[in-house]
């Protein structure tokens, strides 16, 4: 499994991810915590502590630096103290999507890793979307059109594919209170959001039906804790963060339960066919006469079947019980717009 963070430069990437460390790392989030993968425990160790960087600039009261090179880190998804899946996380700097010609090698590989990832989250900058009255300097701005641009190819040149994404709308702590809505449900941001990915909402997914995708506000410093300057003046208090990871995760793990699903109907057909193929007196002299002169290759089908049925059954196992609790979680808040 491969999420995949995309957005321009300055979209708060880098600061979403030290959201994710606070929410879901450092602690755990209804039964549920991200811990990082390697070989060994001190390897492990140094992938958290990579992680964690941008959090304790933050910490500090200090804004990190910008994505300058890519970040990748395997990691883990716990449910109730046990590993449920693995899944890689990728950042890449914003650069190649500003403009794409300042390094068209490393543009090329990753829009092929986002070819290659099951869910990407979509970083468009909040302030600016409300700050710009004009529609399209919005759109521009905030780097919704470049994602709008990304999808509109993707979708052309990869048509079957399926895809998971989520509008981040970052920045959610800068905007005025006349954008966060009753409750602090972000409801006219959300409405804004939706005018500026229109051509993604109205053109785009109209011939993706199988895409699933949403849109959700977030801020790692939390409500009040950056004043009008931009200058940080509390302690981190990230909100939806988390939202926004339960969904992609979720709808991951519900399109793999449904592949597993189909594969173990599958190996359920070959292993009656083969079994219905020695049946009764004849049925089992044929099979004795194959396995005197080594030819009995459907005893191998039937052996490798049973094994990858029997694979498919444990993995189904493992995933299932967390799939509901993740998509329950993520529903909360966000806004669904592409349902698959």
């Amino acid at each position: 499994m491969k999420i995949t963070m995309v957005g321009t430069s300055g979209s708060g990437k880098t600061v979403f991810a030290a959201g994710v460390y606070a929410k879901l790392m450092k602690r755990t989030f209804e039964k549920f915590r991200i811990i990082p993968r390697g070989k060994d425990y001190s390897q492990e160790l140094i992938a958290l502590h990579r992680f964690a960087i941008d959090y304790k600039s933050l910490a500090e009261k200090q804004w990190p630096p910008g994505t300058t090179e890519t970040k990748y880190f395997e990691l883990d998804l716990i449910y109730n103290g046990k590993s449920i899946a693995y899944f890689d996380w990728i950042d890449y700097r914003g650069g190649f999507l500003d403009d794409p010609t300042l390094d068209p090698d490393k543009a090329s590989e990753v829009h092929a890793n986002i070819v290659a990832s099951d869910a990407v989250i979509l970083f468009a900058d909040a302030e600016a979307i409300c700050k710009y009255e004009d529609i399209n300097e919005a759109t521009y701005r905030s780097g919704a059109e470049a994602i709008i641009a990304l999808l509109d190819a993707y979708s052309i040149n990869y048509p079957d594919n399926n895809l998971t994404f989520l509008i981040a709308l970052t920045k959610a702590d800068a905007i005025g209170s006349e954008w966060h809505g009753e409750n602090h449900s972000f409801s006219p941001l959300i409405e804004r959001g939706l005018q500026i990915f229109e051509p993604l909402i109205e053109s785009t997914l109209q011939r993706e039906k199988k895409w699933r995708g949403g849109i959700l506000p977030v801020s790692t410093l939390g409500l009040g804790n950056v004043d009008r300057n931009g200058k940080i003046t509390g302690f981190i208090n990230p909100f939806n963060i988390e939202h926004v990871i339960m969904y992609c995760l979720g709808s991951i793990l519900r399109l793999h339960q449904e592949n597993l699903l189909d594969s173990i109907i599958r190996e359920d057909e070959t292993i009656e066919e083969i079994k219905e193929k020695y049946k009764g007196f004849w049925g089992v002299m044929k099979k004795t006469y194959q396995q005197l002169r080594g030819t009995y290759s459907d005893g191998d089908i039937l052996n490798e079947m049973k094994k990858e049925r029997e694979q498919d059954r444990k993995e189904l196992k493992k995933i299932h019980h967390a799939i509901e609790p993740l998509e329950r979680i993520a529903l909360r808040k966000i806004r669904i717009i592409s349902n698959g």
